[in-house]
């Protein structure tokens, strides 16, 4: 008897479950992929599509060729558990036998005036869109603050200020620059933000965003004639409305099976999931987490079908990327539980570095495409403290 399984999200970790079951599956499965856009959305360079770059389109329908993974382009209006249907805009009601939630997560806001309504972020394709043009109109001597320093906010704000040298680009840290690198990684930012010009602000807060001024928390106004929230991801809120376990963090409650234990039907992957148990705590959202979460609950859906043991998720990290406009980037290498290490490799071969991560992404995915199963990553198969020592 062949399985239906669903999968919904066709991010990173949507993309690789799907390739992965499809092709690893054969007569047992028929697995249909449900994405709201015809679209893969590189998230990873979308501080280059606000900064102006134009990265390429990348037709769905391409990524999944020769897979016989069957596309339905449409929003997930409803997830019914006990029929086992999924209800979505335009292409009706799907059947499944096992599910695969990976609708992923946007924008995070926070309790800060005016922020919903002045402030423009880089968490989608078309929030980045609006941003690009936005900057496009500026004209020189603008000023534009980024709030928020953690990842995304550094590589936005170097972008901007590499790609638009015209204008005056600010950097708002709650804390202090650099939290979560090495002291050399630390360094390596600061050094590459002063030489393009990025004024950077720490422990400075934001109490308010209006259309051309900011307020921090302690009084000061700043002059801001574009503010861009970089303040984190929160993840889809489908899974809290269909009432379905989610975590405190609102995201899609797992056990380390990446399965809904009260749901074994339903498993998850992506930032729109949050596991219990001590094989993978405190997964951040990222690509390099999303990928590895996808081809695990691929493997344990076809564990499922052919009435195997499940396996848990087991994950190290390895490095911390970021880029820092196209001539920069930093490489950190950090413990498999994500703590930074002393080695850094920054500025061109850093950048070059990073642009070979983004770009393995696809080419991982091409991979399992024609090749099923070979998709790896650190830590797999490993305790935590074996995973540690392996990657030291």
């Amino acid at each position: 008897m062949t399985a239906e399984v669903v999968v919904l999200g066709a991010g990173y970790a949507g993309m690789m479950a799907a390739i992965r079951l499809a092709r690893r599956a054969g007569a047992r499965a028929r697995v249909t992929l449900v994405n709201e856009s015809p679209y893969f959305v590189e998230r990873i360079r979308l501080h280059q599509l606000a900064a102006g770059h134009t990265p390429r389109r990348r037709p769905l329908s391409s990524l999944l060729r020769k897979t016989q993974v069957r596309l339905r382009v449409g929003r997930v209006a409803a997830i019914e558990p006990r029929a086992r249907q999924i209800q979505v805009e335009a292409a009706g009601t799907l059947g499944f036998d096992f599910l695969v939630y990976a609708l992923g997560s946007g924008r995070r806001d926070a309790s800060i005036e005016g922020l919903a309504e002045h402030a423009y972020d880089v968490a989608a394709e078309d929030s980045a869109n609006a941003l690009r043009q936005r900057l496009i109109a500026l004209p020189k001597g603008a000023r534009v603050s980024v709030i928020g320093a953690g990842l995304t906010g550094l590589e936005l704000a170097a972008e901007i200020a590499e790609a638009r040298p015209g204008l005056r680009v600010t950097l708002l840290a709650s804390s202090e620059l650099g939290d979560g690198l090495s002291p050399a990684g630390k360094v390596a930012v600061q050094t590459a933000l002063a030489e393009l010009g990025v004024e950077v602000r720490s422990q400075a807060r934001v109490a308010a965003v209006g259309r051309s001024a900011l307020e921090l928390t302690h009084g000061e106004a700043l002059a801001s004639d574009v503010s861009v929230w970089c303040g984190g991801l929160s993840a889809s809120p489908l899974a809290r409305q269909m009432g379905l376990p989610v975590a405190p963090s609102g995201q899609l409650a797992l056990d380390d099976l990446l399965r809904v234990p009260s749901v074994p039907q339903i498993f998850g992957a992506g930032d729109g999931v949050g596991i219990t148990g001590v094989s993978a705590p405190g997964l951040r959202m990222a690509c390099a987490t999303a990928m590895p979460l996808g081809a695990h609950a691929a493997d344990n859906v076809l564990r499922a079908i052919a009435g195997e043991p499940l396996e848990p998720f087991r994950f190290a990290y390895w490095m911390r990327c970021i880029s820092l406009g196209r001539k920069r980037g930093l490489i950190q290498r950090v413990s498999g539980t994500d703590e930074p290490l002393e080695k850094v490799v920054s500025g061109r071969l850093g950048a070059k570095l990073k642009e070979s991560v983004c770009r393995f992404t696809l080419t991982a995915l091409a991979i399992e495409r024609v090749f099923p199963g070979t998709y790896s990553w650190p830590g797999k198969g490993s305790t935590a403290a074996a995973a540690e020592a392996t990657i030291a």
